[in-house]
């Protein structure tokens, strides 16, 4: 029966017994659990080093740059004396979504934050596995989300944090006078070290594009999305070649006469008007493709939401039917596949009840193209070959799931450990649920999970080269799932994500602290 964390209950203590929140464990709410001491052999590390900050080589190249390495108070007090520690550890590791999860919209939660403090201070692998993106590198949205969220764990309750994405400019971190100097004095008083956010630990719904299309990057493609997702295929990912919807649609108006009208209206004369439509027409010209120097489009990337819903889906109807929108209505011959980012049809935002997400643009467009081509006359046969050109990347496709689990994994090489399970934490069933159920059922029919009978009698903090570690999923209520909503498999079901945390470290505590 899958876990619920509204089951849990406090341990009851009596006057004998030391207060077991102020015992060297974690803590959080209803949980409280002690740390167990590693005695398994153990490497010698450098004097510099903190035995609660993984070692990796990270260290000696800066060693070598002559930087002085800030020490930083161990977390675990029952370490605190320790100065070696295991050769390698077996831990569990997480992937984790962002919306609905650390931040509802533009606000990001305090209880995310503390629950991520207990995971980079333990020293445990974790990526974040999300289907936005927002048109950022991974190297921004890292930086973004690190401040947000030290931001969020030194904030009053009152506080209110938003995302730039939503357009408040508002500084990330509080100003003494927003939080009355309690922002100063909070960093005084944490334990632990600094929260650093890697890029390689931002898989956005759009990073598989970097190295799974290196067929396309020296083609012309269309760019679908915020305008920011231009800068991020070119200069980022490097499709040389790339060309942005909004461009395409400005120099080639009137392919969307909605817009056309609504320039023209914005003038302020007649005679502007009547000139701005005269401007609009001129652009239009044959052969308006080959005099951009990009030629026939050979693919389109749909990397977010477009900002013009209708223009979206009338530029893309168009350049799928046609290598020359403007000339030939539909070319039989003429076939490109289009790329989709995510698919998620709703997303968690501030408001209320769920929001349409990238899903329900594909659904749109499915549906439209696919009435244009029988009113061009193809037979069904044509119509479904078509679609089958359409290829769908994010959660719960496994190809998306696969990218983040190769991210954990060469994040725990650098750490010097093994994985034992991987989690999927997130609020919505039907992607970052089933994605991990199917996950979990290819590890169980994985060849390397056939261990024989010696290596099933091992003791489970032991590595099993032969075994595939498995997988499960975290449901929180913090985002799209609801009460009486299917679960689609969930290994248990969580207030926060912080419960949720706090749930597997007490199921792997001595995996995490115990070689």
């Amino acid at each position: 029966m899958p876990y619920s964390s509204s089951e849990s209950k406090k341990p009851k203590t009596t006057d004998g017994d030391a207060d077991p929140t102020k015992s060297h464990g974690l803590s959080s709410g209803s949980y409280v659990f002690p740390l167990a001491v590693p005695s398994t052999p153990s490497v010698e590390l450098p004097d510099e080093v903190d035995p609660c900050q993984p070692f990796d080589e990270d260290f000696e190249d800066a060693k070598s740059r002559g930087h002085q390495h800030r020490q930083h108070q161990c977390p675990f007090p029952s370490l605190k004396l320790m100065r070696s520690r295991p050769a390698q550890r077996t831990v569990p590791a997480f992937l984790f979504d962002i919306d609905g999860v650390f931040k509802t919209g533009a606000l990001y939660s305090r209880t995310g934050a503390a629950g991520l403090r207990k995971i980079f201070d333990a020293g445990l692998p974790f990526v974040f596995l999300t289907n936005g993106g927002g048109g950022r590198t991974e190297m921004e949205y890292a930086e973004e989300m690190r401040l947000k969220l030290l931001a969020a764990e030194t904030a009053d309750s009152s506080t209110i944090l938003y995302d730039v994405e939503e357009g408040d400019k508002r500084p990330s971190i509080p100003s003494d006078d927003d939080l009355k100097g309690n922002y100063h004095r909070r960093r005084r008083r944490q334990r632990g070290k600094e929260l650093v956010l890697r890029e390689d630990q931002m898989v956005l719904s759009y990073s598989p594009f970097r190295s799974h299309l290196e067929h396309l990057k020296s083609l012309p493609v269309l760019i679908v999305g915020s305008k920011e997702c231009l800068r991020v295929a070119k200069q980022a990912y490097g499709f040389r070649r790339a060309v942005h919807i909004d461009d395409y649609s400005r120099d080639n108006p009137l392919l969307n006469p909605f817009k056309r009208r609504t320039v023209a209206a914005a003038t302020k004369t007649a005679t502007a008007r009547a000139e701005e439509v005269r401007r609009q027409e001129a652009t239009v010209k044959e052969g308006k493709e080959d005099e951009w120097g990009h030629g026939p489009f050979k693919a389109v990337l749909v990397f977010t939401d477009p900002s013009d819903f209708f223009d979206g889906l009338q530029i893309i109807t168009d350049v799928l039917l046609s290598s020359r929108p403007n000339e030939v209505e539909y070319e039989k011959g003429h076939l490109i596949p289009c790329y989709f980012s995510a698919g998620d049809l709703l997303w968690k935002s501030q408001h209320r009840h769920a929001r349409f997400g990238l899903g329900a643009f594909r659904l749109a467009l499915e549906s439209l193209y696919s009435a244009r081509m029988r009113s061009l006359g193809l037979s069904e046969a044509a119509v479904k070959a078509r679609l089958s050109h359409f290829y769908q990347y994010g959660k719960p496709t496994l190809k998306q799931f696969k990218f983040g689990r190769d991210a954990v994994l060469r994040q725990a090489r650098r750490l010097g450990c093994r994985i034992s399970h991987f989690y999927v934490v997130g609020d919505n069933p039907r992607s970052d649920i089933h994605g991990a159920v199917q996950m979990a059922a290819l590890a169980q029919h994985n060849p390397k999970r056939q261990i024989n009978d010696n290596q099933a009698n091992k003791s489970r903090h032991q590595h099993r080269p032969n075994c595939e570690p498995s997988w499960s999923g975290l449901l929180v209520r913090t985002g799209v799932w609801s009460e009486g909503d299917p679960t689609y498999g969930a290994a248990g079901v969580f207030d926060n994500v912080n419960h949720a945390i706090d749930h597997v470290l007490r199921q792997r505590i001595s995996d995490v602290f115990v070689a």
